[in-house]
């Protein structure tokens, strides 16, 4: 909520659809969420329990992995 009491709407950019995997989905969310307000440091473990995910830590950061190496930078 902003100052002004008015709720703040976090918008996408249509690229956004475009990414294929769900876990890349919540990275660009978590970071669209931080961005202009603070900078944001997430730990691997961090975002392993923030995501949900259920698969074991190494295969999370064998996706983090990937996804980092495919990644383009999506502007908004």
């Amino acid at each position: 909520m902003r100052p002004d009491r008015k709720p703040t709407i976090l918008t996408l950019n249509p690229d956004y659809f475009l990414l294929s995997r769900p876990l890349a989905r919540f990275i660009y969310r978590l970071a669209r969420k931080a961005a202009g307000d603070t900078t944001a440091f997430y730990s691997l473990k961090e975002l392993h329990k923030r995501s949900g995910a259920t698969v074991p830590m190494r295969k999370f950061r064998q996706t983090i992995e990937k996804i980092v190496e495919t990644a383009t930078i999506i502007a908004t």
